[in-house]
């Protein structure tokens, strides 16, 4: 089951590493899930400082324009930040189709997946 580029959207500031590596299960979950996921934040911050308002605001457009392009977006987390407010509300004005995947969702999911890999031998 194929759904396409998926417009990952998740928690950024704040506890950083926490959140990227959340962003890293979404975006696995939605491989998973047959998606191709589109990730922003895991890559703008690469070469713009989220710190800086005007790199921050450049980084949303052009995340936005990303957006653009996908054929669904995913808040995942069980808290919506300022950011994720701003590409929700986006999201909506163009017509996306938008799905909430919790935490706990993701989570499961990717534990599952890892237990099993665990357990397989090979050779």
């Amino acid at each position: 089951m194929m759904t396409g580029l998926v417009y990952i959207a998740s928690p950024y500031a704040g506890d950083v590493e926490a959140n990227l590596a959340f962003s890293g299960q979404a975006g696995r979950f939605c491989m998973m899930q047959g998606g191709i996921p589109v990730i922003p934040h895991m890559m703008y911050p690469v070469f713009l400082d989220d710190t800086d308002q005007a790199e921050r605001r450049l980084g949303m457009e052009m995340g936005l324009r990303l957006m653009e392009v996908c054929d669904c977006v995913w808040i995942c987390g069980d808290r919506v930040s300022a950011g994720m407010r701003q590409e929700l509300t986006f999201a909506n004005r163009i017509g996306k189709e938008v799905r909430f995947v919790s935490q706990d969702e993701i989570a499961v999911s990717v534990n599952n997946r890892q237990m099993r890999l665990t357990g397989m031998e090979i050779g």
